[in-house]
């Protein structure tokens, strides 16, 4: 039997689909209705959720919102469907969303006969040239009685079948191919449209194209969109437009797109949202996970150097980790001696020696001074610490204890002051980095480095490193291949990083000054045995 059918879409940020109302009705042969199946469908995701759109006429917004998903009405119109019916849209858009839905639903096809009725009634009218109009226009023309609500998919299935039943239309038309006669000859000078499509040769054309003749048979067209959407070919004059279409077509929706990351389904290689070798993929995917995209078995970009850095916003590049009471005191005192040191001596001449007094008493990783000369080390704030020359600093009592210098008996420095975490006064915030530049960084000083997950690790002659990407300040772990040579534990640095390059940077001076003493060692031990 034949079962008219139509169905509703809505388009999100993204342009992309999805259906919103689903009508079919199983008639006989004088169009009468037999069984019908109508469902509301609940959209995909919130951006789709714009009710002055026309795909939500006939319901209020609480019916789409509580309705059935897409892939449960897709279900349920399967098990409707029977054996022989065969399928009939008015337009080709509506049957092409259909089969789309069905498929990408339940991942297989209906099998069905399918007609368009539109091209039908082409034949039935005998009109001169291919006209598809609304069914509405149709009815009203004649004079037939049809719902006043459009776009409803219930309405419109009401008025194509109040329709056929007004002027009499025969099923029988329905069993076979429709004829639709051709378009008339084209005069150059009656072209008005900017485009026109040429049916023998199934390309459109710009008006002017000398391919154009008075013997040339189509239709002409106002857009490049529109061409597109009946799936025509560009002629050589249309290509420069055609392009043009596309890229700005990309442009905008990735403009619109919620990715971090995407690429079009026909290349194997993957990029950044805003890589400029997308603006001209005709169809584009993409994802919001770094992982989820390599797990396509596609490759990075060479120029855009997609990372997992990107899988944050530009807003919100990390996530803030919760600090210890030592770490909230060491970046406190961070603050501290970064104000200290960049407005203190600015305009103050100082001597050679004032300058190192001052670098030592403004260095965060130190809290107990000492002068040469004197058998007492105090805290910064000491007032008998004013005036004193050749100063030294401590991160830790013991350390001050260690170097002979005994505690003040005015301010009274304790073990309590000690530094448990230092962080150098060179770190800063770099809020726009990103992994190509430790990329960069390891390749310039050859060492070898890997991306796994959330960690970038990077292993030179004498160490292995373990880099949180994620967390600000930013987590490091270590091994030290020179005392533990096979080992795979890592220990956490008791440092704080504010940015990825401070890591590498503490790495990088870390690793070279342990290798210059092994060498050192090394040389050595050579010259004791000649």
């Amino acid at each position: 039997m034949y079962v008219v059918a139509d169905v509703e879409w809505a388009f999100n940020k993204s342009e992309k689909r999805s259906p919103t109302q689903l009508t079919a009705v199983r008639v006989d042969a004088e169009w009468n209705v037999v069984e019908k199946f109508t469902e509301y469908i609940k959209p995909a995701d919130s951006s789709f959720h714009e009710w002055s759109q026309v795909a939500y006429n006939g319901g209020m917004p609480e019916a789409f919102l509580y309705a059935r998903s897409c892939f449960a009405v897709m279900k349920a119109f399967e098990k409707w469907l029977k054996a022989n019916d065969v399928l009939c849209w008015w337009f080709e858009e509506s049957k092409r969303m259909f089969n789309e839905t069905y498929s990408m639903m339940l991942k297989k096809e209906h099998g069905l006969r399918t007609v368009i009725l539109s091209d039908y009634m082409v034949d039935f009218f005998k009109w001169k040239g291919r006209q598809i109009v609304s069914p509405y226009i149709l009815a009203r023309d004649r004079n037939i009685d049809v719902p006043d609500l459009t776009h409803d998919s219930e309405n419109d299935v009401t008025a194509i079948l109040n329709l056929f039943k007004g002027v009499g239309f025969p099923q029988e038309l329905l069993a076979r191919s429709p004829k639709i006669p051709p378009p008339p000859p084209l005069k150059i000078s009656s072209i008005k449209n900017p485009y026109y499509y040429d049916v023998q040769s199934r390309l459109f054309h710009k008006k002017g194209c000398t391919l154009l003749s008075e013997q040339t048979k189509g239709f002409g067209f106002d857009s490049v969109s529109s061409g597109i959407k009946k799936n025509f070919r560009p002629c050589e004059c249309a290509k420069k437009d055609y392009r043009q279409f596309y890229q700005a077509r990309a442009k905008k929706l990735l403009s619109r797109l919620s990715y971090n990351y995407a690429y079009s389904p026909t290349s194997n290689v993957f990029h950044r949202v805003s890589c400029k070798h997308l603006y001209n993929a005709h169809n584009i995917s993409g994802s919001t996970k770094y992982e989820t995209v390599v797990k396509t078995g596609r490759r990075p970009c060479k120029v855009c150097n997609p990372d997992p850095l990107c899988d944050l916003n530009e807003k919100q590049r990390y996530v803030n980790r919760a600090l210890s009471g030592s770490e909230q005191r060491a970046l406190v005192r961070h603050k501290e001696s970064q104000k200290e040191r960049f407005s203190g001596s600015s305009n103050i001449v100082l001597t050679e020696q004032e300058r190192k007094d001052f670098l030592t008493l403004t260095q965060p990783n130190l809290v107990f001074f000492a002068s040469c000369g004197c058998q007492n080390f105090h805290t910064m704030n000491c007032s008998k610490l004013k005036g004193k020359t050749e100063i030294r600093g401590f991160g830790s009592f013991a350390d001050a204890r260690r170097a002979g210098y005994t505690p003040c008996r005015s301010c009274r420095p304790s073990k309590k002051l000690d530094v448990k975490v230092s962080i150098p006064i060179t770190s800063k915030v770099r809020q726009t980095e990103t992994l190509s530049e430790l990329k960069h960084l390891c390749a310039s000083w050859g060492y070898s480095y890997s991306l796994d997950n959330k960690f970038f690790k990077i292993e030179t002659m004498v160490g292995k490193w373990k880099i949180y990407i994620f967390s600000r300040p930013v987590v490091v772990d270590h091994v030290n291949l020179v005392v533990t040579p096979n080992s795979d534990e890592y220990h956490r640095q008791h440092r704080i990083f504010l940015s990825l390059v401070d890591a590498f940077n503490y790495i990088h001076r870390h690793d070279d000054s342990l290798l210059q003493k092994r060498l050192c060692k090394t040389k050595t031990s050579l010259a004791c045995y000649p």
